[in-house]
């Protein structure tokens, strides 16, 4: 009996889960059968939290806050250790900038939710401080979360602009530099960290030193490395490549990376958009006036 009612319970849970997810991903993508769908089958006695989480999330989404908050807490109710409303009720009270109750809502959630690992409420707790312009309770919070998750994006992103706004760039290269070896598989996001690590360079050397701008250059370059290893007819690497050539004055190669970019682009659309781009885009100043710069930039341009 006892064995029966534990595979009732696994069953029930893996369909809450289910039922979140079908709802979720029904109201990010505006499918209103969907979400009747999940909220019929939700009706169910032992499923009401789900029905109460999917009003809220729905409401969330519409910037419908108070109402989210009391469908969310509706939902706690019924199932105290309902992880997904705790993630909401804490995004929530961020978005009505009641930070203080949020922080209040998360350390709540940390202090009784049993888990594997509590990154998401962390970051959270860290986005709050950072609201309140407390950077650094956000920073320990960000770097509490990749303890727990040490391939959190969204906590390693929110670290390095709050390093930013401290002007730790030591610390803020450390964090770049842990990037390139935790997310070495991960080549879209560290195409990503590449675009941020060369702009940061651009505005250092106007507060601090021409030294701190080089080394940010230089792991810009080694990450470059690893991403076009992985992926060398990336199209996006290799703008990255080309603005990274540009940069450090290697007008051929960045001549060479720039038009090949263009060329692997997915569509005549983002083709176009990213011609444009090349014409204002800073890191490509150096190459500019080059006659085949302006032969890549205005083929097909209209």
């Amino acid at each position: 009996m006892v064995k029966n009612k534990k595979m009732i319970d696994l069953k029930r849970n893996e369909l809450r889960i289910k039922l979140i997810n079908d709802g979720a991903s029904g109201i990010e993508k505006k499918s209103k059968s969907t979400i009747d769908s999940v909220l019929q089958h939700s009706k169910e006695q032992y499923l009401l939290d789900v029905f109460e989480y999917i009003l809220a999330y729905k409401d969330f989404i519409d910037k419908n806050y108070p109402l989210a908050l009391t469908h969310v807490e509706a939902a706690l109710k019924l199932n105290p250790t309902l992880t997904y409303a705790h993630v909401l009720k804490g995004n929530i009270l961020i978005d009505m900038k009641e930070f203080e109750k949020a922080i209040e809502s998360l350390d709540y959630s940390i202090q009784n939710l049993m888990l594997i690992n509590y990154a998401i409420f962390f970051c959270n707790k860290g986005v709050a401080f950072d609201r309140m312009n407390r950077t650094d309770e956000a920073i320990f919070c960000f770097l509490r979360a990749i303890e727990d998750d040490i391939k959190d994006e969204n906590s390693y992103r929110n670290c390095l602009i709050c390093m930013a706004k401290k002007k730790d760039w030591l610390n803020y290269l450390s964090l770049s530099q842990n990037i390139r070896e935790v997310f070495k598989e991960n080549v879209k996001f560290i195409n990503e960290t590449i675009s941020v690590l060369m702009n940061t360079a651009e505005i250092i050397p106007k507060e601090e030193n021409l030294e701190i701008s080089e080394k940010f250059l230089e792991e810009a370059g080694k990450q470059l490395d690893l991403a076009i290893t992985k992926e060398p007819e990336n199209a996006y690497i290799l703008y990255n490549l080309a603005c990274f050539n540009s940069r450090t004055n290697k007008i051929p190669e960045a001549i060479e990376a720039l038009n090949k970019s263009i060329e692997k682009m997915e569509s005549e659309e983002i083709k176009k958009r990213y011609r444009e781009w090349a014409c204002i885009d800073k890191d490509l100043a150096n190459i500019r006036e080059n006659p085949q710069f302006k032969e890549i930039v205005l083929t097909n341009k209209n």
